[in-house]
């Protein structure tokens, strides 16, 4: 019944994802808000292309921004997510861009936690705008430790989160 399930969430999505981009309404420019079901479908979208990948590099272009370069099977994506109140999200993009000269503190403690980790699930908690992403990467022990990076894509109240699973204590948020 669950593979029944996860086929009927990806016709629906690709029903309205058709719908919207497909409309005579909205031509030329398309700007979807970012809701739970829209959500539902990034997930879905981005587990297919990124679970079991390696995290190569992390790049913090904006204040509010993170770029995550990840390697799987011989692919490179760019994971872009954006806790802006104008633009927030969280999407595969093909976009270069422009780093500032000096990263962040944030996008330093990001490296340090999941640079070489490897993505093991993406996941959204029940229908909110909420993507969980968890990875497995080594400690300064050696040993294997997973952590969870949570982007809330709530306008005003957005944040992108770094979470110690195993104690599920905050290491640190953009905001």
């Amino acid at each position: 019944i669950i593979g029944t399930l996860r086929k009927f969430e990806i016709v629906c999505f690709q029903s309205i994802s058709n719908y919207f981009f497909n409309s005579n309404l909205i031509k030329g420019s398309v700007l979807m808000a970012f809701d739970g079901f829209l959500t539902r479908g990034m997930v879905l979208e981005l587990s297919k292309n990124l679970v079991g990948g390696r995290i190569e590099k992390i790049y913090n272009p904006e204040k509010n921004d993170i770029v995550i370069h990840i390697g799987k099977n011989k692919i490179k994506y760019k994971l872009f997510a954006s806790v802006d109140t104008s633009h927030g999200g969280i999407y595969l993009s093909d976009e270069n861009f422009e780093n500032p000269p000096s990263p962040s503190a944030f996008c330093m403690l990001l490296r340090k936690h999941l640079l070489n980790g490897r993505i093991l699930y993406i996941s959204q908690k029940n229908w909110d705008r909420i993507v969980e992403i968890s990875v497995e990467s080594r400690s300064e022990m050696d040993f294997a430790v997973e952590k969870k990076l949570i982007v809330e894509i709530m306008n005003k109240h957005s944040n992108i989160v770094l979470v110690d699973s195993s104690t599920g204590k905050i290491l640190d948020a953009v905001k």
